[in-house]
């Protein structure tokens, strides 16, 4: 009986190691699981943060393409409006010299025919 009893009590200390072997392994699987999961949600973080930073750095990089546009429309605008201020203004110098030949021509027309007038009035006397 005694083989007997000394069994039984192997046999259950067995059964508590084993219990205790199993609870330690869950635990640590457990532990493992975790670890991974946390491991996971910190690549993703990481991920997500250069995603971020990148659609940040695009985003600041369109706005300078942009800005650097709209500067570069402005110049050429004003470039185009100063051209045509003197397109303007040598227009107008040729039109106002267009009038004074003009005018020139006619003095001289009218200052012609009165000499012509004269010279017809001296030739009768």
């Amino acid at each position: 009986m005694y083989n007997w009893e000394e069994r039984k009590h192997i046999e259950t200390v067995l059964k508590k190691r084993d219990e205790l072997r199993k609870k330690e392994l869950e635990r640590l699987q457990k532990i493992k699981r975790s670890e991974e999961s946390h491991q996971k949600f910190k690549q993703w973080l990481k991920d997500s943060i250069v995603k971020q930073q990148r659609e940040v750095y695009l985003q600041k990089l369109e706005q300078h393409e942009k800005k650097m546009q709209d500067e570069e429309k402005k110049k050429l605008k004003e470039e185009n409006e100063v051209m045509a201020k003197i397109a303007y203004k040598v227009w107008k110098e040729k039109k106002s010299e267009e009038a004074r030949n003009v005018k020139k021509l006619q003095k001289m027309e009218k200052r012609r025919a009165q000499l012509e007038a004269q010279e017809a009035k001296m030739a009768r006397r």
